[in-house]
């Protein structure tokens, strides 16, 4: 669930309002806010010896209007793909996600624009070579061992950590075109 608190005095904090998940399956763990616009993930909740199901279809993320903190309103649902959105940034204009999308192997960078938040707009995508899987790519690794975590964005620069593959530094000067060079690829070394 997403608890809205009242913290303007911080020593006691007062519950407005909390917004309940109903698949027990769902999880979001997540929050962004910019004025009265919130936006949380909804993901497929990880359990300890159980698979992620192919049936799942709550993937994606939830806008709400907070104007009244007490009652937020449901804005949109809208749906990604796979296990759903794990973890994003987000500010005036878009929403950066890291969440899985048909055709790809593991979480991706999808970049949506908001600014009219009843219908969110798919601005542009970017992976890892090797995620593309409808597009004939072919991973390096075993299953889901190199993926998006998660990408803040800083000035025209998304700072994206990798799983076991480091962390890239993306350029979005271009919003619509993210791109990496191979001199912002850091990789991770184990130490054998």
């Amino acid at each position: 669930w997403t608890s809205i608190l009242d913290i303007s005095d911080p020593r006691k904090p007062a519950l407005l309002s909390t917004l309940m998940l109903e698949n027990p399956q769902t999880h979001s763990h997540k929050v962004r806010v910019c004025g009265d616009i919130m936006v949380v993930n909804s993901e497929q909740r990880p359990q300890h010896g159980v698979k992620a199901s192919d049936d799942f279809d709550e993937g994606g993320f939830k806008i709400y209007d907070t104007a009244d903190k007490t009652n937020p309103k449901l804005i949109t649902f809208y749906k990604t793909g796979g296990r759903g959105v794990h973890r994003f940034d987000m500010d005036d204009t878009y929403v950066y996600l890291s969440t899985e999308m048909e055709g790809y192997i593991g979480n991706i960078l999808v970049i949506y624009d908001v600014k009219d938040p009843s219908k969110p707009k798919e601005v542009s995508r970017w992976h890892m070579p090797g995620q593309h899987l409808a597009g004939g790519e072919k991973p390096t690794w075993k299953g889901y061992k190199n993926r998006l975590h998660h990408a803040l964005r800083v000035g025209d620069e998304m700072w994206a950590s990798v799983w076991h593959a480091g962390f890239r530094v993306i350029d979005v000067s271009d919003i619509a075109n993210p791109k990496t060079s191979p001199s912002t690829i850091i990789t991770h070394r184990s130490r054998n």
